[in-house]
């Protein structure tokens, strides 16, 4: 039974992403999309914020890409408030500001938004050790009847 609680916590606490440690961000500003945030600008983020945020602003004159701590939300069920926080934004016009958010440390890095395969596997190799972990206890009645003097020896 401890195995089964022992089990479900570890997968809780990965997926919720428990951890003691305050989340860190990439905090600087370039004029580059493609550019990236080095190591030295990965810190710590004040207790209040939740989460990496990437600021893209266009204008006639000028390209930033801002990375930085942020708080939630980042998703708004109005319209005009995630037009106008740059929510959901189109890249395709001359002039435009658009904001991404995301919860993993140091996820803020790049500008595409991907999903990481090692957490990804991870996940599901921690799972899988647990289903069977939880299974190799069980032995059906059928099965356990007829050869549970095998087991006794």
């Amino acid at each position: 039974m401890i195995k089964h609680i022992v089990c479900v916590f570890v997968l809780l606490t990965f997926v919720y992403g428990i951890s003691a440690s305050n989340l860190t961000c990439y905090q600087c500003i370039k004029n580059n999309e493609n550019e990236e945030c080095g190591p030295e600008y990965l810190l710590p983020c004040p207790s209040s914020s939740d989460r990496c945020v990437i600021h893209f602003t266009k204008t006639k004159n000028s390209f930033v890409v801002k990375r930085e701590c942020g708080l939630a939300p980042c998703a708004f069920d109005d319209e005009m408030a995630v037009r106008g926080l740059g929510m959901n934004c189109d890249r395709s016009r001359k002039e435009y500001f658009c904001t991404s958010c995301c919860k993993e440390n140091g996820c803020n890095r790049n500008s595409a938004t991907t999903i990481k395969l090692h957490n990804v596997l991870i996940f599901f190799t921690i799972a899988f050790i647990c289903i069977l972990n939880l299974f190799r206890d069980f032995i059906p009645p059928f099965v356990q009847s007829e050869n549970m003097n095998n087991y006794k020896k």
